[in-house]
């Protein structure tokens, strides 16, 4: 459901509630209880301070965003032209180094490794974008308290790209699914303006699903960008993953769905097919190890690399 939709339905909630005057976006928010990943609850939290602070179309710009992540839903970052208001402006150059630096940062598993950081990271980014000074409760300006977040969050996620291994020759059987997992994050890109060799792209995919979801379209949109920018990309290479919950047959065919989905977003959006190679590795070669059984976001995942 878009955005707009999702307000108008708690808009419409409150009504039949018993609500005798209309609810903007920012009493919404203060009055809502977040669902979703801790990532998406903590952006609801600091989208909420910020647009409690603010007023006119700025507080209703960060609200409308603060009831997006109280859905569970994964809400990206500012770019300059989101700017509701003048505030007296950034520097342009510096923002938009920003924001490739913390896309990446989400793109390595941030929000599930470190969604309190990333959360603090996006938000005060959207804070210095946008032009404000503070950020209630920091002391800090919102560009000190962005890198200071960045950094951390960066130590935090340091994960290196995959390569492109073939499974093992005799894989172990795996049993039926065991237990329950909160909801995953799907980061965006990672990879951009390296050597062609060493470039890689997760895109995450939710539980027993193959289709792209909002946070795998953001990933791959990056992709197609990179494909369309670079001249020397010869072939694309797409591998699927799934993590260790779920028979090792089904999971198999299950990773395979997830290769050929982005193969066929990628098509869809100008990529020539000859170019592309797709493969499923099913529950081998995770990238964070866990025993049989268990619903790991980030092992749910299609990687794209390139010759």
């Amino acid at each position: 459901m878009k955005l707009v939709n999702r307000i108008l339905a708690l808009t419409a909630a409150a009504f039949l509630a018993g609500c005798s005057h209309y609810m903007g976006p920012v009493a919404m928010l203060d009055n809502a209880q977040p669902v979703g990943s801790p990532y998406t609850k903590e952006l609801a939290i600091q989208y909420r301070m910020l647009a409690d602070s603010l007023s006119g179309d700025a507080a209703k710009h960060f609200a409308e965003k603060g009831l997006a992540a109280v859905n569970g839903e994964m809400v990206p970052p500012d770019m300059l032209s989101d700017d509701p208001v003048s505030f007296g402006g950034p520097n342009p150059a510096a923002v938009a180094v920003a924001r490739g630096e913390l896309i990446k940062a989400l793109a390595s598993g941030g929000p599930a490794m470190a969604p309190y950081q990333a959360a603090i990271a996006q938000t005060r980014y959207d804070c210095w974008a946008d032009g404000m000074q503070k950020f209630p409760g920091d002391n800090e300006s919102c560009q000190q308290r962005y890198k200071i977040a960045m950094n951390t969050l960066q130590q935090e996620i340091a994960v290196p790209p995959m390569p492109n291994l073939p499974p093992p020759s005799s894989p172990a059987p795996a049993p039926e699914v065991a237990q329950t997992f909160p909801a995953p994050v799907t980061p965006s890109p990672r990879g951009a303006e390296v050597p062609l060799r060493e470039a890689s792209f997760l895109a995450f995919f939710d539980w027993d699903k193959y289709n792209i979801n909002s946070g795998a379209s953001a990933v791959l949109e990056s992709v197609v960008r990179e494909i369309m920018s670079r001249s020397d990309i010869k072939k694309i290479h797409i591998a699927g993953y799934t993590d260790t919950s779920g028979p090792e047959r089904y999971n198999m065919k299950l990773s395979l769905k997830r290769a050929k989905a982005v193969r066929r977003y990628l098509i869809e959006h100008g990529v020539s097919a000859k170019k592309i190679t797709v493969k499923g590795y099913g529950e081998h070669d995770l990238l964070v190890p866990t025993a049989d059984g268990v619903r790991e976001p980030r092992n749910r995942r299609a990687q794209i690399t390139f010759e």
